[in-house]
């Protein structure tokens, strides 16, 4: 393997979430050049990938309105576990009551269909931002309470 390669970043992998295949593809092809995208049809077989592999998703886009559990039920079961992904619905049903019920919730963002590719990928870029900031700042956090322990002063 070649030294460039080694050191190329991994792109972001991002699961998104909608029973509509024209949907699907719209996504996969709007974000196939800044992340790497899994596409599966609803909540159910989305957390089944996720339980496989906790790590594997740096961010979710989900409709809001999916067969068998929707995308808030999903961020529910996901919170649930413990698991912090930022979550991302799109949704062409959206009213603000339920975009202040979501946000209020931890869901990132709430974006209304149709979608608009450059405001969708700013919006992923911000949530893996602040993700990233999140995971800085623990690590730092826990790093400053080890040193200041009594035994290490």
């Amino acid at each position: 393997m070649h030294e460039t390669m080694m050191n190329t970043p991994t792109l972001p992998q991002i699961l998104v979430i909608d029973d509509d295949l024209d949907i699907q593809s719209f996504l996969m092809l709007a974000l196939k050049n800044n992340f790497r995208v899994k596409a599966v049809g609803d909540a159910t077989q989305a957390l089944k990938e996720i339980q496989a592999d906790p790590s594997r998703f740096e961010l979710i886009l989900s409709d809001l309105q999916l067969p068998g559990m929707s995308g808030l039920e999903l961020h529910e079961e996901l919170r649930k576990l413990g698991l912090r992904i930022p979550l991302i619905v799109m949704t062409a049903h959206g009213s603000t009551e339920s975009a202040v019920h979501a946000m209020k919730n931890g869901v990132f963002d709430f974006i209304l269909k149709p979608l608009d590719a450059d405001e969708l990928i700013i919006s992923i870029n911000r949530a893996l931002r602040v993700q990233t900031l999140e995971t800085e700042n623990s690590v730092l956090r826990q790093e400053v309470t080890r040193s200041w322990k009594v035994e290490n002063i």
